[in-house]
């Protein structure tokens, strides 16, 4: 994981990321200012636009059976069918990524609610995933 920290209008903010290669030594700030956006209160949101959630996956689909079913809305950079770390299973669920907003807009509004092996799959947009603390009980301030 990387941590990189900039300043938007005038607050100092931090993002957490895993490179996408580990050898290259190209900056990814700019890739990751184009994702984030300031609300009006100050508080930093990350817009998903290109990127879709599809629930509802059958277990037998993996990442080849998913690119295929959403090849037919746009070029597609990745699809992922999110698998159980100790099991090994799909966990139901995956992500598609797209070139363009345009492509992930209509894959929502053609395939929500289409069939894979017998399933309805949900389509959706991809939300960030919410920061999770460290675990444990809560620190005291002195």
């Amino acid at each position: 994981m990387t941590l990189c920290h900039f300043v938007v209008r005038g607050v100092l903010c931090s993002v957490r990321h895993k490179p996408a290669f580990e050898s290259v030594e190209q900056p990814y700030a700019p890739r990751l200012l184009s994702s984030i956006s300031v609300g009006a209160a100050g508080e930093m949101r990350e817009k998903m636009g290109n990127r879709i959630f599809v629930g509802g996956l059958p277990w037998a689909v993996g990442d080849n059976e998913l690119r295929t079913h959403f090849e037919s809305c746009g070029d597609i950079t990745d699809a992922v069918v999110v698998m159980d770390r100790e099991s090994g299973r799909s966990k139901g669920f995956g992500f598609v990524t797209f070139e363009s907003d345009d492509s992930a807009q209509s894959a929502i509004e053609s395939l929500d609610g289409s069939e894979m092996d017998g399933r309805s799959v949900r389509v959706s947009e991809a939300k960030p995933r919410p920061e999770r603390g460290a675990g444990g009980p809560p620190r005291r301030s002195y």
